[in-house]
């Protein structure tokens, strides 16, 4: 059984969101949430981290003179070259465990201990 990378940094992009908005998404966590969340956040940054090394995306950002003595970076987003994700999401559609399936899984490495 498997992820794919991009669905892992996905899930940390949202889960980082939340994380910063975590009055709105998470109004009343509790002191050993609050440290599981740290914990997964921090986890997520080192995995974002990882993929942007790995992936180096060389889309060029440039950088615009403005009335400042110094250049400020354009905001206005470059093209990058994208994957066609409709078509890697269907090549995936046969191969999801469904959440049931997950919910019955047994870990392997505990059924030889218990015999």
């Amino acid at each position: 059984m498997a992820w794919l990378g991009v669905s892992h940094e996905l899930h940390c992009i949202k889960m980082l969101r939340q994380w910063n908005y975590r009055d709105h998404y998470h109004p009343n966590l509790s002191e050993s949430d609050h440290v599981h969340w740290d914990i997964h956040a921090d986890h997520c940054l080192e995995l974002l981290r990882s993929a942007a090394l790995c992936h180096a995306d060389t889309t060029l950002t440039t950088f615009r003179w403005d009335q400042k003595p110094k250049p400020m970076l354009n905001t206005k987003l470059a093209p990058h070259k994208c994957v066609k994700w409709q078509p890697l999401i269907a090549s995936l559609e046969h191969r999801v465990v469904s959440e049931r399936e997950m919910q019955n899984l047994i870990n392997p490495l505990l059924l030889r201990e218990s015999h």
